[in-house]
C-alpha cells in the first residue's frame, strides 16, 4: 500500500513507534521481574529476614525494612565453649520458598502495566539489620555479604557457594528473555 501523503505517514510512523514503546516496556518489566526473583532465590537464608526485606523502586530506591519479616521462633542456643548461636526447627537455605513468596508478593504489584515506564529506572534494594556479630561486621546484613570475607565465609554450608548481588545480575540469564520481535513496521506500511 502506498502512502497518499506526509499526514498519513506521520501518522503510521507515530502508529508503529507507540507499538515499539510498549514491546520495549513489556521487556524490560519482564527482564526486571525475572532479575528480582533471582535475586530472591540466590539470598542465603537462616531467618528468612533478608530474603523476605528485598524491596523494588521505581525511580528511587526504597530503603524500608520490616524486622517483623522473617522467622520469629530462632532460639539462642549456648554451645560447649561458651559461645551461643541461633538455632531454627527448620534450617533455610537459598532459594526456600517461604519468604521468597512473601517478598515477591509484597512487590510484585510494580511489574504490572502502568508501573515501570519509558525512561524508568528500577532499583532492588535491602537495608535488612543483622547482628554484627560484637562489632565484627556491618548490621547492614546484605551489604556486608557483598563483601567478600567476613559474612560470606560464615555462611553455613547449605547457603554456600554465595554469589553477591551484582554477580547475580551478571550471571543472571538475559537470553531467557529475548526481545528477538517483530518490528511490525510493515503492518504500518
Amino acid at each position: 500500500m502506498r502512502l497518499k501523503n506526509a499526514a498519513q505517514a506521520e501518522g503510521k510512523l507515530e502508529a508503529w513507534v507507540t507499538s515499539i514503546e510498549k514491546q520495549a516496556v513489556a521487556e524490560y518489566r519482564k527482564a526486571c521481574a525475572g532479575l528480582f526473583k533471582e535475586l530472591l532465590r540466590t539470598t542465603p537464608q537462616f531467618s528468612g529476614r533478608a530474603v523476605a526485606n528485598w524491596k523494588v523502586g521505581i525511580n528511587a530506591p526504597n530503603w524500608a525494612w520490616d524486622p517483623a519479616e522473617g522467622e520469629k521462633d530462632i532460639e539462642i542456643r549456648e554451645s560447649k565453649g561458651g559461645k551461643s548461636y541461633a538455632f531454627l526447627g527448620a534450617v533455610r537455605q537459598t532459594g526456600d520458598k517461604k519468604w521468597i513468596d512473601q517478598a515477591w508478593d509484597h512487590n510484585r504489584y510494580l511489574f504490572g502495566p502502568g508501573q515501570i515506564k519509558i525512561g524508568d529506572a528500577v532499583f532492588f534494594t535491602n537495608n535488612v539489620q543483622g547482628d554484627s556479630d560484637g562489632g565484627a561486621s556491618d548490621t547492614h546484613y546484605l551489604a556486608a555479604l557483598q563483601s567478600p570475607g567476613y559474612w560470606s565465609e560464615k555462611l553455613r554450608e547449605v547457603n554456600k557457594p554465595y554469589q553477591t548481588a551484582a554477580e547475580t545480575v551478571l550471571i543472571y540469564n538475559w537470553k531467557s528473555f529475548s526481545a528477538a520481535y517483530s518490528t511490525g513496521i510493515e503492518d504500518y506500511i
